[in-house]
């Protein structure tokens, strides 16, 4: 395909006449594994319900009958915050 003007394709500009490469725009697909669990901050950590905190803590294999706020800090040390 030969550019009838000036053409941004794929990243890279070519002027009027210039032959674009013959590359198929195939849509990219995100793999299931590399879709991110939602993240968390300090401040989401502060004020989550104490139901969602457990189910978090769990996920993070965080054991033991904690108090509220000692479970908070727990969480937040083990996701590095």
């Amino acid at each position: 395909m030969i550019a009838e003007c000036l053409t941004k394709y794929n990243g890279k500009w070519y002027r009027a006449g210039e032959v674009l490469p013959d590359t198929p725009s195939v849509p990219k697909e995100t793999p299931k594994e590399s879709v991110e669990k939602p993240r968390y901050n300090k401040k989401d950590i502060s004020f989550m319900k104490l139901d969602n905190l457990k189910k978090l803590a769990a996920e993070l294999g965080i054991e033991g009958d904690h108090g509220t706020k000692e479970l908070k800090q727990l969480v937040i040390e083990k996701l590095g915050l």
